[in-house]
């Protein structure tokens, strides 16, 4: 559990920071995640920090192995172009 809390503790920081670049985000309202940041804890603290929705994106329980997630592909594309 201490591993999930501090995970949602980083997510925080990392929020945090986009939120204060201002109008580069200014039409961010949906931000998908994988299950260790759920609780509904965290999503009203986004919900009443920034007003942004948190989608949580999980793996179908019946799937095994490597599932591809639409949203999830997204996201890791974005990384890799941004890194390459």
């Amino acid at each position: 559990m201490f591993a999930l809390a501090s995970r949602r503790e980083g997510a925080k920081k990392v929020l945090q920071r986009v939120h204060d670049t201002g109008n580069q985000v200014k039409r961010l309202n949906t931000i998908w995640m994988d299950g260790g940041y759920r609780g509904e804890e965290f999503m009203h603290w986004v919900m009443d920090m920034f007003g942004w929705i948190i989608e949580i994106v999980l793996q179908p329980l019946e799937e095994k192995g490597l599932v591809h997630l639409p949203k999830c592909w997204v996201v890791e594309c974005t990384f890799g172009w941004l890194n390459w």
